[in-house]
């Protein structure tokens, strides 16, 4: 498999030699990658990574909003 590396980043995954079939230029950009390499990771000094998990930030809930949340529900569920 062959990953076309732009500016650090995989950008495109072709599985046969670029050799032959685009510009030296365009071949230039392409190095051997590693079965599961994915678009949108980096490679760095010969090695590809995979970009780190985004998370987000989930802000909990006071303990305060946690009870006003159990309150209301116990209000639902009793009709009043």
């Amino acid at each position: 498999m062959w990953a076309r590396v732009e500016n650090g980043i995989v950008r495109e995954l072709i599985d046969f030699d670029p050799k032959g079939c685009f510009t030296d230029e365009i071949v230039a950009q392409f190095v051997e990658c590693p079965d599961g390499t994915e678009q949108g990771w980096s490679y760095t000094k010969g090695t590809f990574s995979a970009p780190a998990p985004v998370t987000e930030a989930v802000q909990k809930p006071s303990a305060a909003d946690r009870l006003a949340a159990i309150e209301a529900a116990i209000s639902t569920l009793m009709g009043v």
